[in-house]
């Protein structure tokens, strides 16, 4: 049974996004990427309830928060939760910007974009991201470990590589966007 009360694990890179975005004086953005971001880890911990997981630490770092979990846990039930914070992402999406049609509430909609992205992001199929974690899990039920590791290493190349091709046509293009680059170097850079 998983445990409400797990080990915070902050990294000392975890300040610098909030740090951001306070000096930037994006006060209400930095509101609705926390609200969407703890929409999405409560999607992953009702799965890892229903799938009888065990909740073992909140790890936070420069790219948002994420849940660690063991257990006995079958394929099934890991790739259940690996994609049930997209799923909830996906959720508060469609629910903030149809309540932001009928109220006309300008922040509901900054949610539905927040969360809508942090749901695309992170079914990537780029391990350690939710879908890579899927695709992980399929391919070792399927044809076992090492193939596994193999498969979501030559996709997680892949996607950086895809994301960074995109990410420097859509800087050359106006209005000059870095987003896509800004993904890509996350791909790079987060660890599992």
């Amino acid at each position: 049974m998983s445990r409400i009360i797990a080990k915070i694990d902050p990294s000392p890179t975890a300040i610098l996004m909030p740090a951001a975005m306070i000096l930037l004086d994006a006060w209400q953005l930095l509101v609705v990427t926390v609200v969407a971001a703890a929409f999405h880890e409560i999607g992953h911990y009702a799965a890892l309830r229903v799938s009888r997981g065990e909740l073992k630490r909140f790890k936070l770092d420069l790219i948002g928060c994420s849940i660690q979990y063991g257990g006995n846990m079958s394929y099934g039930g890991e790739i259940f939760t690996a994609l049930a914070g997209p799923l909830m992402s996906a959720v508060l999406a469609v629910a903030a910007a149809l309540l932001g049609r009928l109220t006309g509430c300008a922040p509901l909609y900054q949610l539905a974009g927040v969360s809508g992205a942090l749901c695309v992001f992170n079914l990537l199929p780029c391990f350690p991201l939710d879908g890579g974690r899927a695709v992980y899990k399929i391919c070792a039920y399927v044809w076992g470990l090492d193939v596994a590791a193999r498969v979501t290493f030559a996709l997680r190349c892949a996607v950086a590589v895809s994301l960074a091709l995109l990410g420097v046509w859509a800087v050359l293009q106006p209005p000059h966007n870095p987003s896509l680059l800004i993904c890509a170097a996350t791909v790079i850079i987060i660890k599992s």
